[in-house]
């Protein structure tokens, strides 16, 4: 067991006293239920060692199920050994409203970098448990109360705030000072809530390396919002200056309309901007008013919604027109379990690639007579390369460029560990079989693991009113190989940064925890927990 244990750095815990407690990060959330648990995370400072914090509390609760709880918080991944980078801090719930406490005398520090756990996604055991329901927009699907961004407002409104955060675990060998000055000119166009879930791709196997930027926008967020043109901000300029971003604020209007289709249809976008490519400010400039776009359709969309949604938005971007013959042949062709996860119009890149498509969820035994169908001409070349890499992956997804001329030969694979703060062994076991493929990767692996880990930012700086900022998260969120005429001809990693928001009131209305009179804290809100002795 953890000798002084505190909760690691991209968790904020929020205590529901005598009831139990909801854990945020900026990826998960979840509700550990029972009276121990709020009692307990009172006195997880990480400089109380445990036997202390188990006797200040013996008199509440019995032993056993202290230990037991603190043996359920450990193993699945909530806690490290102290003392924490930041003031131990935590909100509290009380009879009055939310309220800061700080477990222990501790100095204000500036945000310090911790390296990230080992183990972030938990298995659900016994008390702990997932609550799909808690979100970060309004319960009841109501427009997300978004603090008003200006389009003459500070740099610091700016999303170019948000990339700045995350420079200095960028080392040149990975993203050179004029690819970051690149993606931080696209940046500085957007505000800083438009996405909360955005990341950089970067190249592997190139000596002189170059990234492009990403950013993801979904529904009931406060980006989502912003595009739809609820309120005013610098992508207003943007709509008025590119048809593809009117485009996208059409969709962004569909979304605020609970009753519109295309909000059942699509959970979500990515808009890529190819930096990489540009080398003069023209370039620069097509780049932001032309970002290839990716829309991800429900899982419950059927074949011929999805058809014809790519249709109308292939007409809206004026893109990939001649590849929609042959999408009903590819979607009949996909094999049972395999669904379209994204279509991508690739706007910055030659118009004879097509269509993007992207399918997850393919069966291993599926994937020879799949690619049969498809690529009959290159499927035994592709398939040793496939072969190789499956098993050192817990997810493929295979991206197709469907054109007017049908499916060309080139095959994406993406390569998932594990959503977030993935294990480095499981990754340079990866990169160590593609070097051995002939691919030079391992030379920038250590900047790409040095990127991954927490900004712990203290509590007392995250507080803004009624909305919480959740520390920013780094991971890798996967590695992409393209294959080509029988091998791997490149590959690039996609660095991911997390950053949220959320309203303190809705915490606790969609935990589904209701206070308890009698807790560790006075009626004034005070912090009563027992003398650790």
């Amino acid at each position: 067991m953890i000798r002084h244990p505190t909760f690691k750095p991209h968790w904020t815990p929020f205590v529901i006293p005598q009831t139990g407690i909801v854990l945020l990060s900026s990826e998960e959330r979840r509700i550990l239920r029972g009276c121990p648990f709020a009692d307990l995370t009172l006195l997880l400072d990480g400089m109380t060692c445990v036997d202390d914090v188990i006797a200040a509390l013996c008199d509440r609760h019995d032993i056993a199920s202290l230990c037991f709880c603190l043996m359920q918080m450990e193993n699945a991944g909530y806690l490290t050994d102290g003392p924490p980078e930041t003031p131990p801090s935590l909100i509290v719930w009380t009879e009055s409203g939310a309220r800061l406490v700080t477990s222990g005398p501790r100095p204000t520090q500036e945000p310090d970098e911790t390296r990230a756990a080992d183990s972030f996604t938990p298995e659900a055991t016994g008390a702990v448990s997932t609550d799909e329901g808690l979100a970060t927009a309004n319960p009841g699907g109501d427009p997300p109360r978004t603090p008003p961004s200006h389009v003459d407002g500070p740099r610091d409104k700016r999303f170019a705030s948000m990339l700045e955060r995350i420079k200095p675990a960028l080392q040149d060998t990975l993203v050179p000072a004029s690819s970051f000055d690149k993606m931080l000119r696209v940046a500085n166009l957007l505000p800083r809530e438009f996405s909360e879930f955005w990341g950089i791709e970067c190249r592997l196997d190139q000596t002189i390396q170059e990234a492009d930027i990403l950013f993801s926008v979904y529904p009931r967020t406060a980006g989502a919002s912003l595009l739809a043109g609820a309120q005013p901000s610098c992508l207003d300029d943007l709509c008025e200056a590119s048809p593809v971003w009117r485009a996208l604020r059409t969709l962004a209007r569909h979304w605020q309309r609970p009753d519109h289709p295309e909000r059942l249809r699509i959970t979500g976008l990515w808009l890529e901007h190819d930096t990489a490519a540009v080398r003069c400010d023209a370039d620069l400039l097509r780049s932001i008013r032309q970002p290839n776009v990716f829309v991800a359709p429900s899982s419950q969309a059927t074949a011929d919604e999805i058809i014809r949604l790519t249709g109308i938005l292939s007409r809206f971007f004026e893109s990939a027109r001649g590849s929609l013959p042959d999408l009903r042949w590819f979607m009949d062709a996909l094999p049972p379990g395999a669904r379209l996860f994204q279509i991508g119009w690739m706007m910055t890149r030659d118009p004879a690639c097509g269509l993007r498509l992207c399918i997850s969820g393919v069966d291993p035994a599926a994937l020879r007579p799949w690619l049969s169908a498809i690529l009959p001409r290159h499927v035994d070349e592709l398939m040793p390369l496939i072969d190789l890499l499956t098993p050192l992956c817990r997810g493929l997804v295979f991206d197709f460029n469907l054109t007017a001329r049908g499916v060309a030969p080139d095959l994406g694979v993406e390569c998932y560990i594990r959503k977030v703060f993935d294990e480095s062994a499981e990754w340079m076991t990866l990169l160590r079989t593609l070097e051995d493929a002939g691919i030079p990767v391992l030379e920038h692996w250590q900047a790409v693991d040095d990127y991954v880990g927490t900004l712990a930012i203290p509590l007392q700086q995250r507080l803004h009113g009624d909305r919480l900022e959740l520390n920013p998260i780094r991971c890798i969120n996967h590695v992409k190989c393209r294959l080509s005429k029988a091998k791997i001809a490149q590959v690039k990693v996609y660095l991911a940064a997390s950053h949220r928001e959320v309203h303190l009131e809705d915490i606790k209305l969609a935990s589904g925890l209701s206070m308890a009179r009698d807790s560790l804290l006075g009626s004034n809100g005070e912090c009563r927990a027992p003398t650790v002795r």
